[in-house]
């Protein structure tokens, strides 16, 4: 949910995000140029507490993947509220969290161990 109170919810086929307004009544499509496989899949979001057009989210992929999946998986940011996405980390990542006082703190679980940011 974002700090304005609405909605987020990851899609698998076809991958995106929605953003529900009005309660979840009305769901618009925020994937914008965000890009990915058919096998992939929005495994996470996490929403800045003081902004809610800057939102990271989690692309994961299914099994048995290959790796042209594998290269779209990993972390996005968008700061205009999904209309262009940013891949910040490629790779496969079990988690994603952000600090809920803290937009800048984001925390992601990979298969090598915990990649910590703060700006």
């Amino acid at each position: 949910m974002t700090p304005d109170g609405d909605l987020l919810v990851g899609l698998t086929y076809p991958i995106g995000i929605a953003r529900g307004i009005d309660a979840g009544e009305s769901w618009v499509d925020i994937t914008g140029d965000m890009v990915s496989t058919g096998n992939n899949f929005i495994d996470r979001i996490a929403v800045d507490p003081a902004d809610p057009q800057h939102i990271y989210a989690l692309q994961s992929t299914g099994f048995p993947w290959n790796w042209d999946d594998v290269l779209f998986c990993g972390v996005y940011e968008t700061l205009d509220g999904g209309a262009h996405w940013e891949h910040l980390l490629m790779g496969m990542f079990g988690d994603l969290c952000m600090d809920p006082t803290d937009g800048d703190v984001l925390v992601a679980l990979s298969s090598s161990g915990i990649v910590l940011t703060r700006n």
